[in-house]
């Protein structure tokens, strides 16, 4: 069973902020570049989290036994 957990991808816990806490500046400007960023990267996540949700519920339906389906 570890050998089958370790290839999950597995959705990575928020990191700390940097030095850029804020994608509007105190001039009231957005960071375009960082917001970009943001949206890529939740995407990436969500992209790959659907898809592993997607393989386990069609694992479910096809696997025979508990052992098939891990």
């Amino acid at each position: 069973m570890s050998d089958f957990l370790s290839t999950l991808p597995v959705r990575p816990s928020p990191s700390p902020l940097s030095s850029v806490t804020s994608a509007v500046s105190s001039s009231g400007s957005l960071n375009v570049a960082l917001l970009a960023k943001e949206v890529k990267s939740g995407l990436r996540e969500e992209r790959t989290y659907k898809a592993v949700d997607t393989m386990k519920k069609k694992a479910i339906h096809t696997s025979q036994t508990y052992e098939e389906f891990k």
